[in-house]
C-alpha cells in the first residue's frame, strides 16, 4: 500500500497544495514582475538539479518546487485578487452571459454569470458573478449562453451577521466571484454573441434542454426530482423538504454522483467491451473508449469533484492495465487529486472536495487492516465484511470535516 514512491508524492501534493493556499490568502509575491517570479523558478531548479544525489535535500527542493507551482497556478486566475468590476450605490449597465442556473425561488431566478466590464468603450475580461432577478411575465429566453445587456445594482456579500456563522462572501471568493449583480432592467443582444458557447457550456445547455424534456413529458415531479440528481448531478430543482429528510435518513450522499456511480458505469462498460478486448490491440482499445466515455459523463453532470475523483482514478487504472505497470491505490488516489487541483485549484477550498479525498484515503488505507483481522472464507460474508468496513472507515475519514461543516 505505502512505499517510498507514495511519500515522496504524498510530499509533492502537500506542497503544492499549500502554495495555492499562500497565493489565495497571502498575495504580494503574486503582485512581483514576472522577471522575478521566473528567475526566482530558475533558482529553485537548479537547486533541485544541484541536489539531485542527496535524497533529504533534493526533496525539500522538490517540495518548494511543487509550492511554487501551486502559488503560480493562480496567476492563470488573475480577477482573484483583483476583480475589474467596482460595486457602488448607482446603478450600472453591463454586458453578461448566462453561464449556469442556480436554485431560485418563486419570486426570483438565479444564475451564475459572466460580466463584461465596459471602460472608455472597450469590453474588459469577463468575471464571474451571482446575478438575481425578479420573475416576470415577459418571455424573455433565459437560456445559458445567451447574452444580455442588464442594468442593476452590484454589491459585495455581506459578512456574516452572527458570529463564526457562515461566511457567503468567503465562500463565494473560492468559487472566485466576489459580487452579486441584481437586475432591473434587460434587453437580449441578438446576433451571432448569442450561441457563443466554450464547450463545456454547450455540454451543460445541452443537459438543461434534456432535462426541461424530460420534465415536461409527463413524469412524476418528484420522480423527476430524484432522477435529475441522482443521473445528471442537477439538484437545484430538488424541494427543501425532500433534501431535508434524505439527510435526515443519512442518505443524502445517494443523491450526489460520485465514486459509486462512476464505479457501476464503469462495471457495465467493462463487460460490454469485453469482446472487444479479445482482438490483438482490442485492450488498449478498449481503455481508451473506457477513458472517454467516462470523462463524457463527468462533463455532463457537471465536472464535480467527487466525479473527477473518481473518473481520474478509473482512467490511470486503465492507462496502467494497458502498459501492464503496477496499480497502487494510494498512488492512483494522488494523481487524481492533482489532476483535479491542476483543472480547479479553488477547488481545494470545497469542502465536497476535501471529504470526498479524505473518504477514499481513510478506505484505501484502512481496508487492509480489516482483512488482517479477520477474513471470513464466505464470499458472502466476505461481501458484507468489505461493506460495512468502508462505509465505517469512510465515516472515520469523513467526521472531522463534517464536523467543521456543522
Amino acid at each position: 500500500m505505502f512505499n517510498q514512491h507514495s511519500i515522496h508524492l504524498g510530499l509533492v501534493l502537500l506542497g503544492y497544495s499549500l502554495g495555492i493556499a499562500w497565493g489565495f490568502y497571502d498575495t504580494p509575491l503574486l503582485e512581483t514582475s514576472w522577471t522575478l517570479k521566473i528567475g526566482l523558478g530558475i533558482g529553485l531548479l537548479l537547486l533541485v538539479f544541484f541536489s539531485r544525489k542527496e535524497a533529504g535535500s533534493f526533496w525539500v527542493f522538490c517540495f518548494l518546487v511543487s509550492g511554487y507551482l501551486g502559488l503560480l497556478r493562480l496567476e492563470l486566475l488573475p480577477s482573484l485578487h483583483h476583480p475589474n468590476l467596482q460595486a457602488h450605490a448607482k446603478k450600472q449597465i453591463l454586458l453578461l452571459q448566462l453561464q449556469s442556473p442556480l436554485k431560485s425561488s418563486p419570486s426570483q431566478i438565479r444564475f451564475e454569470a459572466l460580466a463584461y466590464p465596459v471602460k472608455d468603450n472597450r469590453l474588459l475580461p469577463p468575471e464571474r458573478l451571482i446575478l438575481t432577478k425578479a420573475r416576470d411575465s415577459i418571455a424573455i429566453s433565459w437560456e445559458i449562453g445567451n447574452f444580455f445587456w442588464t442594468q442593476g445594482y452590484l454589491s459585495v456579500p455581506g459578512a456574516p451577521r452572527v458570529p463564526g456563522g457562515f461566511n457567503y462572501r468567503s465562500y463565494l471568493k473560492t468559487k472566485g466571484i466576489h459580487f452579486q449583480w441584481y437586475v432591473t432592467a434587460s434587453t437580449p443582444l441578438k446576433g451571432k454573441e448569442k450561441t457563443v458557447l466554450s464547450w463545456k457550456k454547450r455540454i451543460q445547455s445541452y443537459r438543461e434542454k434534456l432535462l426541461l424534456r424530460i420534465k415536461k413529458s409527463g413524469i412524476d415531479p418528484q420522480a423527476f426530482e430524484v432522477y435529475a440528481a441522482l443521473l445528471f448531478g442537477d439538484k437545484k430543482d430538488l424541494d427543501a423538504a425532500r433534501l431535508s429528510a434524505y439527510q435526515n435518513a443519512g442518505a443524502a450522499h445517494i443523491l450526489a454522483i460520485s465514486g459509486l456511480h462512476i464505479g457501476i458505469i464503469t462495471a457495465i462498460l467493462w463487460g460490454l467491451l469485453w469482446p472487444l478486448r479479445k482482438l490483438k490491440s482490442g485492450r488498449f482499445l478498449s481503455g481508451a473508449i473506457l477513458m472517454a466515455a467516462l470523462w463524457a459523463y463527468a462533463a455532463f453532470s457537471g465536472f464535480s469533484p467527487s466525479v473527477i475523483r473518481a473518473v481520474s482514478m478509473f482512467s490511470f487504472l486503465s492507462l496502467s492495465l494497458m502498459i501492464n505497470r503496477p496499480q497502487y491505490s494510494i498512488q492512483l488516489l494522488g494523481v487524481a487529486y492533482l489532476a483535479n487541483l491542476l483543472w480547479d485549484p479553488l477547488s481545494l477550498f470545497s469542502l465536497g472536495f476535501a471529504m470526498s479525498y479524505s473518504a477514499v484515503f481513510f478506505i484505501l488505507l484502512g481496508m487492509p487492516f480489516f482483512k488482517e483481522i479477520w477474513t471470513p472464507k464466505n464470499n458472502i460474508l466476505q461481501f458484507f465484511l468489505a461493506a460495512i468496513g468502508g462505509e465505517y472507515l469512510c465515516s472515520v475519514g469523513s467526521a472531522p470535516l463534517e464536523s467543521v461543516r456543522i
